[in-house]
């Protein structure tokens, strides 16, 4: 019985969670939840990395 109880409290939990972080995340909010100016990521956070490595690595074609 106490098992079930358990096993509800932890599944009610993790859906809350992440309830909670799609919701965070369609409102804007930051995924680590803190102030980007402290953040050691800020450099890389909100950015398109791919268009970043895209501009830095240029495809070469090989026909001459």
């Amino acid at each position: 019985m106490w098992t079930f109880i358990i096993l509800g409290i932890i599944i009610a939990y993790s859906l809350w969670v992440i309830v909670r972080q799609v919701m965070g995340k369609k409102n804007g909010a930051s995924s680590c939840g803190a102030s980007c100016s402290g953040c050691a990521s800020s450099a890389m956070c909100n950015k398109d990395l791919y268009k970043e490595f895209k501009k830095d690595h240029p495809i070469k074609s090989t026909n001459p």
